[in-house]
């Protein structure tokens, strides 16, 4: 961190990933498996809001260009608003955790650059809990939020 770089702030708030908070560019994180498949409960969650996230993963996983875990992958869901796929899982399921390491670092310089806030969803979490410190690491010490969402039962 750059000694004249004001920390970020990292936020939990209750509410939808899919009604982002703030108000600069807004990065959704969608952690993706070599797979096809699109089933997990954040995805369920953006595909309920947003159809065209699923079937943009699906045109990536089919084309395979740039397809290789450590990945990122972007959709613009509206102006302010990208969803940003992190392919991070094995065609099990299972984590590659250097795979994450590097697309999360992939995602902090696209933050950084486009000076945008990172917004992750407790399913991710609950999923993935090393995004809470590598959000931590490489986000909130650069200067940019990162909102954390639970969502409503």
């Amino acid at each position: 961190m750059n000694k004249f770089t004001q920390p970020g702030k990292l936020k939990e708030v209750t509410g939808s990933i899919t009604i982002p908070e703030l108000s600069s560019l807004r990065l959704i994180v969608v952690p993706c498996s070599l797979n096809d498949k699109f089933e997990t409960d954040l995805q369920k969650v953006l595909v309920k809001r947003w159809a065209k996230v699923r079937e943009e993963y699906k045109h990536w996983f089919s084309v395979r260009q740039n397809f290789k875990l450590g990945s990122t992958n972007t959709l613009a869901v509206a102006s302010d608003t990208w969803c940003v796929y992190l392919l991070c899982k094995n065609e099990d399921g299972t984590v590659d955790t250097k795979a994450l390491e590097d697309g999360f670092k992939k995602l902090a310089e696209m933050a950084k650059y486009e000076k945008a806030s990172v917004h992750l969803s407790e399913f991710t979490l609950t999923e993935l809990p090393q995004l809470r410190k590598l959000a931590q690491e490489l986000i909130v010490q650069e200067g940019l939020n990162v909102v954390i969402y639970t969502e409503a039962k």
